[in-house]
């Protein structure tokens, strides 16, 4: 690859690869990691099986370089998920994470396309065994899912949280403004989120 390794947000009218989708809609990138608002759309039976083949390679006689998995959902089975995740991110980061939540809620309710996929395809490329990322992946979703546990720090570490960085609590103004108004990333103006490090903030948005 010739540019840093991504995740990818990406919006379709229909379920399937979005890589062969004509619709496809890119709607948000990310570094090396899957921001935890991303994640709590999803749940282990989102997981669906992909394949990639490197360059020259014929995929109707050639083994696939690469087996990997994406998330994918409705939008709004995703926020019926994410409403339910919503007082574990309470519990870890105080009640001001609702209101960045709900931004991130009323962003992806405007949305025409319907399909919501999370596909960290350039992220197994940074793992020898990409094994490994199937499994984190997994395990943060199953932390998600069995609100909290042991595996609590592996779900904030996959979301780009360092370890023995994390917050022990994010506060957020008062939103002021027209949420329609909000851009993607979300925009900073009329709230404050005082954490100390920027990168807490990608963590949960992603952009």
């Amino acid at each position: 690859m010739t540019h840093p390794a991504e995740a990818e947000l990406v919006l379709t009218s229909e379920r399937g690869d979005p890589r062969g989708m004509a619709d496809a809609k890119v709607l948000a990138r990310c570094g090396a990691f899957l921001p935890l608002f991303w994640l709590a759309l999803y749940d282990v039976d989102d997981l669906m099986l992909l394949k990639a083949w490197g360059e020259g390679s014929d995929p109707r006689v050639d083994p696939p370089e690469l087996e990997f998995k994406v998330l994918q959902t409705s939008i709004n089975a995703g926020l019926r998920k994410a409403e339910f995740r919503l007082p574990l991110l309470k519990k870890i980061f105080g009640k001001g994470i609702a209101a960045p939540f709900n931004m991130w809620r009323h962003f992806l309710q405007g949305q025409s396309r319907r399909i919501i996929t999370a596909n960290p395809h350039e992220l197994y490329w940074l793992y020898e065994n990409p094994q490994i990322l199937r499994h984190q992946i997994r395990a943060g979703l199953e932390a998600f899912a069995g609100h909290g546990g042991a595996q609590v720090e592996d779900l904030l570490v996959l979301a780009g949280f360092k370890e023995g960085a994390l917050p022990e609590r994010i506060r957020c103004e008062k939103l002021s403004g027209q949420e329609a108004e909000i851009p993607f990333p979300p925009g900073l103006a009329g709230h404050t989120i005082t954490t100390g490090k920027s990168s807490w903030l990608a963590a949960l948005f992603g952009g």
